[in-house]
Order: structure tokens, then sequence, then C-alpha cells
């Protein structure tokens, strides 16, 4: 683009058509890869599907449409994308529409912000690019889950934040009404609420502090009790199975300490935009007349929010995690920069040094995008190779089955009448308070043997590698799976149990006659007399 042409519409255009060749080029060598068939780079987007279509057809929060169960922490996607199915009916790319629909509003979002604060051209076409490039926003629209939407609620309530934060006389409307969503969208989004709360009340704003952290937490508490009712926890099993958040709730405050300040060195390290927000937070901070500006408190709030997510949450294999993040950074560097404008032209008298600088601070994150980018496609493909075989495997089977299973996504989705057992306890609260109250593998392995018994479960299909010493020694291996150059599946080798003696000759004859794609290598079986298929 000339200078003349670079207005903020053009450049709002430009980054879209740029976010649309990069999705397009990615969903295109997806389905190519994987027989002409449209899979998400991610098993839990399934996990999604099968959720928003049991509660949709049966009135079931769950993975089956069987019980009740607390898989997903993402409570406004998954009704979002209930709605959905009862508008249009159940086509798996809901999500990949309704990601691009979110895609499209994170534009106009950061178009509107950029029009009304009269951020120059230059800058606002910096923010843009990095938008689609650092977030990466095609990768995150690709995998079909909440994490565009996140983005969205989190930039829109730190921004409404940081402007109350600054005029006392501003209206609190907007905020509180994205308060309620911030907090549904990832469980992460109480991170914000406590962080406005908390500045709110330093600033002698106590109406104002409760109120949000009343909205914030009124969702959760009400969710919290709906699944008490139903036999679950008050946080969702993704949560309890993945954090060290039980051990709180147990009374081990030394081992949640310990495991906190664990989580916080090891994250924090790895979300390299934490320099630039504390650059530019340092920077406002010595500018005298900056200290009550709407820069300095985004920056404040964004600061504390990377600090809170290092603790508490989790950095992504697929960037997906901490892509909120990413895309609030870009936001509110675009912010700083103004106030800044004149340090920074003093800094770029020495061409070189500004340079210097700017390759270092974004040198990480074109690294890790560069790599999330060819990571999409072949993630896709590891899931097309496993999760996807399986779940066709299953269904291809003659008679109706209970399964146990590690990775549930797919297998739920695609075979709407299974019932599954989750060994992982994300879909299951039995299996999740069985792990979570005895300890050794031989208790645990005996946990696995009963928890079979009282469903009836007839197959397993599992990593090995997830359960050593704790896989029963009645279950019989009948076959393996293995994928070459995984990415993103837990496992490259995924095991096959009969769990019934009288059906190891029908899973076996199954998996014989079931065709996998010619990447797949497969254990060979010695099928037992008498059970020919």
């Amino acid at each position: 683009m000339s200078g003349k042409n670079l207005t903020r519409e053009n450049v709002t255009l430009g980054a879209f058509v740029l976010f649309i060749i990069i999705l397009a080029v990615q969903v295109v060598g997806s389905t190519q890869r994987n027989n002409g068939e449209f899979i998400y780079p991610i098993d839990d987007t399934y996990i999604h599907l099968a959720i928003a279509r049991n509660f949709s057809d049966h009135g079931i929060w769950g993975i089956d449409r069987y019980a009740f169960s607390s898989t997903s922490s993402s409570l406004l996607y998954g009704g979002s994308l209930s709605v959905l199915l009862n508008l249009l009916g159940d086509v798996p790319i809901l999500p990949l529409i309704l990601n691009l629909l979110f895609a499209i509003a994170l534009f106009f979002i950061f178009y509107r912000m950029a029009d009304e604060d009269n951020i120059s051209p230059p800058v606002y076409l910096l923010t843009c690019v990095s938008l689609v490039l650092l977030m990466p926003l095609p990768s995150m629209v690709l995998s079909g889950m909440e994490h565009v939407l996140h983005a969205i609620l989190s930039i829109s309530f730190s921004v409404f934040a940081a402007r109350n934060l600054v005029s006392r006389e501003r209206s609190l409307a907007s905020l509180l009404i994205i308060t309620p969503l911030i907090a549904t969208v990832r469980y992460e989004g109480l991170f914000l609420v406590g962080i406005a709360a908390f500045l709110f009340f330093i600033n002698r704003r106590f109406r104002a502090s409760a109120v949000v952290l009343l909205m914030g937490l009124a969702p959760i508490i009400i969710f919290g009790i709906i699944s008490i009712n139903n036999g679950s926890h008050f946080l969702p099993n993704t949560i309890l199975a993945k954090s060290d958040a039980s051990s709180l709730a147990g009374g081990s405050m030394l081992s949640f300490i310990l495991h906190t300040a664990e989580n916080f060195l090891y994250h924090i390290t790895r979300l390299f935009m934490t320099v630039p927000i504390v650059v530019c937070g340092i920077l406002l901070y010595c500018l005298r007349d900056q200290k009550r500006s709407f820069a300095y408190q985004l920056v404040v709030i964004t600061l504390l929010l990377l600090l809170s997510h290092c603790a508490f949450a989790r950095v992504g294999r697929f960037a997906r995690y901490e892509a909120y993040l990413m895309a609030q950074t870009v936001v509110c560097i675009m912010y700083g920069y103004h106030p800044l404008k004149d340090f920074l032209n003093q800094l770029g008298r020495r061409k070189w040094v500004t340079s210097l600088i700017v390759i270092l601070l974004l040198a990480p994150g074109v690294k890790r995008s560069f790599k999330n980018y060819n990571r999409s496609v072949q993630a896709s493909h590891n899931i097309y190779e496993q999760q996807f075989q399986m779940a066709h495997f299953v269904k291809s089977l003659p008679q109706k089955v209970t399964l146990m299973a590690n990775d549930i996504g797919a297998l739920a989705y695609f075979n709407p009448d299974l019932k599954i057992v989750d060994m992982v306890g994300l879909g299951s609260v039995d299996v999740l308070n069985m792990i979570k109250s005895v300890q050794g593998d031989e208790a645990i392995k005996q946990g696995y043997v009963q928890i079979a018994s009282n469903h009836s479960a007839d197959i397993a299909i599992i990593y090995d590698h997830w359960f050593r010493g704790r896989i029963p020694e009645e279950w019989t291996k009948v076959e393996t799976w293995t994928i070459g150059n995984n990415v993103i599946c837990g496992h490259e080798t995924v095991s096959f149990y009969s769990l019934k003696p009288e059906l190891t000759g029908l899973i076996m004859c199954g998996l014989k006659q079931f065709r996998l794609p010619g990447s797949v290598v497969r254990s060979k079986q010695s099928i037992q007399p008498g059970s020919g298929c």
C-alpha cells in the first residue's frame, strides 16, 4: 500500500485478506491430506460438538446422552454451538463457521478502537498484521475452539475496565454486560474479573468493585450448583483433572502453593510477550502525565493478566491457551505507542538500535507462529489418522458397545448413541473421583476394574503410555495402531483392549476388517481358534 492508500479501512481489508488466504491454505491442505475430510486439528473440538448436540437433542449437558458431565470449561461456547445446532442442524463445520464470524467481529472491534482513538494507519497496520500472524488468528479459527471468542471478550472487558478506571463519570453498563460473558467463555476469564475488581477497590471504587465481582461470579456459581445437583463437582472436571485445584480443596495448601510457583516459573519464560508489556508499563509509569492514562491502565490490566495466567493456567502445544493474551498484548502496544511516540522518536535517531530492539521482541513470536502454522495441517492429519479412525471403527462394529477411552471427542461425536467412560475423568465423574481419592498404581488399576464392571464396559481404546502399571491384567490387548510425525495426539500409538472374553473374537474380527489409511501402522493379530471372522 502506498502512503496515500494507507487508510484504516484499507489496512483492515488487507489484513482480513491475509487472514483468509492463510486460513484457506490450511483448510485446503488439511482436507487434501485427509482423503477429502475436513478434520479439526484438536480432538477437544469434537467434545464441544458432542456436548452441544446432546444438550440440543436431549437436554443433557454431557459427553454422551446418558448422563450429565461437566466436561467443558467453556459454557458460553458450548451453549452457542448448541443454539446453532438447533437452527442449522448437526453440521460438523459449524465450529469453523462460528469462528470465522468471530474473526470478522474481532477485525471490526480492532477497526472501531483504532478509528475512535485515531490510531495512525502505520501503527494500525502493524497491529492488524501482528493479530493475524502472532495470535495466530487463522490457526485459532481452524481449531474450531472458543479461543477467538475469548480474545474478543478479553479485549473488550479490558478496554471497558481501563476506561472506567480513568473516568468515574463513565457508565459501567458496557463493562457489566461483558462481565458474565468473560467468566463463562473460559474460567480464565475470572482472572480479569478479579483484576478489575481489585483495581476498582484500590481506587476506592468499592461499589464498582463489588458489582463487577458479583456479576463475574454469578454464572459460575449457578453452573456449579447445577453441576453439584447432577452428581458432579462445583468446578468442571477439566479444571479438576488438569490442575492442582483439587489439592487446595482437599486442604493441601503447601502442595497448591508449590504447584503454583512451579507453574509460574515454567510459563513466564515461555510467554515472551511479558517483556514488551513490562517495558511499555515502565516507560508509561516514568512519564508523569501518563500514570492515570487509559493506556497505562490497560497495560497494568494486561500485565496482571499475564502474571495470573502464568501462575494458574497453562500454555498449550497448539498455542491456544495463550492466544487471547497475544491478541490483548497487540492491542495494548497499539494504545501504548502514541503516548510513547516522542521517546521512541528520540530512540529512532539510532535506527539500528530501534531495529535491534524490534527484532529481539518479535523474534520469539515469529518463531512460535511459524511453528504453529506448520503444525496445523499435520495436527489435523494426526487426528484423522487416529481419533477419526477410532471413531469409525467403533461405528463399524456389528453390535452396540460401551467404551472406555482417554481421548473421547471424535469417538463421542461420530457415535451419537455410544456410552463412553472417560479413563482420564474429564467426561466421567466417578473416574475422576477414583483417581483423586486413591493412591498407587495397584489401587487405580483395581478402580478401573470396578468402574468397567459398574458400566458393563466392553472395549477400551487407550494410550498405554498414559496408564503404565495401571492397566488391568484381565483386559486382553487385541491390536495397536501407530501414526507417524505426531504433533498433537497424546501418543503416537493407541491400543485396543477387549474387556470381556466373549467379545474378544468380535473385536479382533472388526479390527481385521477395518480399513486404515496406509500411513497408519497396525500390529499383527493372532486370531484365536474359533474366533474366525
